[in-house]
């Protein structure tokens, strides 16, 4: 790989760039958004773009230097001897438990000064994404020529049959196999992830550090904080696994105006694809109720936290203001006349 690219490499792939820039009247290219999967980048377009011409290794590197963090979560190998980074509250709700008796991380944070002093959650786990295979032929032909009602069944059939043949497929032995859809059902991937179960705290901020900022900051201003968490995944013998062919370097002389910049994810799924007619939908009925639903549970949770304060309630609590303003923030992009006309135009 050449090394003038690894020096921007800071957490990579998939831009989630928004394209819907206020004052463009017309649909264009980006409007459903900057986001590909590492089995179809735009090698043409990012050359066009960024000039950086990028191949097969670079992608082939950035997908194995990155992780899903349990089921909710991203992060990255950032160290040759496994050591892995990610936010802070995506650690939140994991890390209560390894608190000893008079610790407490909210108030002051913890760091494991030796390999010895890390502290393993045996209910937390990462997964790194080893093998992509395209199904999308071989599921349309399981499928075949149906009814609308009976699609959906016959569709969940042949995925599983298609997953179940991969589980056994040389190459792809001991991997979890994972069928994605795209483009609601246009395409199918076959992923196959290794998964890592013996993973241990090795340092967590104090809360004030790591959500600095608050509910105010998040989604609305960049987060001047220390959001970070760092893990190490141990191997089946128990020795720091060996990473050394995969991890993202740190950069300390930081980043240069106009350097490209891309970030690598676990991101849930969207929704970009929707029809107007479904749009408006969302815009005067699923998501005001969702609002309504969110805001008074937000309340009964926040009395039930002043009564008792508990870890699991302050957990719930953030991980519903999260939805709670990006479901806001959703409904006044549907209701800003100028970004939903060009929706129309697009279709």
């Amino acid at each position: 790989m050449n090394s003038n690219r690894k020096q921007w490499f800071l957490s990579l792939l998939a831009t989630f760039t928004m394209a819907t820039a206020f004052g463009q009247q017309e649909p264009g290219p980006f409007d459903f958004g900057k986001m590909w999967t590492f089995e179809n980048p735009p090698k043409e377009w990012f050359l066009k773009a960024y000039n950086y011409d990028l191949d097969q290794e670079w992608f082939d590197e950035a997908r194995n230097s990155s992780l899903r963090f349990a089921s909710w979560c991203s992060a990255s190998f950032v160290s040759p001897n496994g050591l892995v980074m990610t936010n802070h509250h995506c650690s939140q709700p994991v890390v209560s438990d390894l608190q000893k008796e008079g610790e407490n991380f909210d108030l002051n944070g913890f760091y494991a000064t030796t390999f010895a002093d890390e502290r393993r959650n045996p209910e937390l786990f990462v997964e790194q994404l080893i093998k992509v295979a395209d199904a999308t032929d071989q599921i349309k032909t399981l499928i075949g020529t149906v009814a609308d009602a009976d699609r959906p069944a016959k569709t969940q059939e042949a995925v599983n049959t298609v997953v179940k043949e991969y589980t056994s497929k040389p190459g792809w032995e001991n991997l979890r196999i994972q069928a994605v859809p795209f483009y609601s059902g246009a395409k199918y991937s076959i992923y196959g992830y290794k998964r890592y179960d013996d993973v241990r705290l090795v340092f967590i901020p104090e809360a004030q550090l790591g959500f600095f900022g608050g509910d105010p900051d998040n989604f609305t201003y960049p987060r001047y904080n220390l959001d970070c968490t760092f893990w190490r995944v141990y191997d089946e013998s128990g020795k720091p696994l060996n990473t050394s062919g995969n991890y993202f370097k740190f950069n300390l002389d930081g980043v240069q105006e106009g350097t490209p910049v891309f970030v690598i994810g676990n991101p849930g799924s969207t929704e970009r694809y929707r029809t107007v007619a479904q749009l408006e939908y969302d815009r005067d009925y699923r998501y005001p109720v969702d609002i309504e639903f969110f805001t008074n549970r937000m309340k009964m949770l926040e009395e039930e936290y002043a009564l008792n304060p508990n870890d699991d309630t302050k957990n719930t609590i953030f991980s519903l203001s999260n939805t709670l303003k990006a479901t806001k923030g959703t409904v006044n992009g549907l209701n800003n006349p100028e970004l939903f006309n060009r929706k129309v135009k697009m279709e």
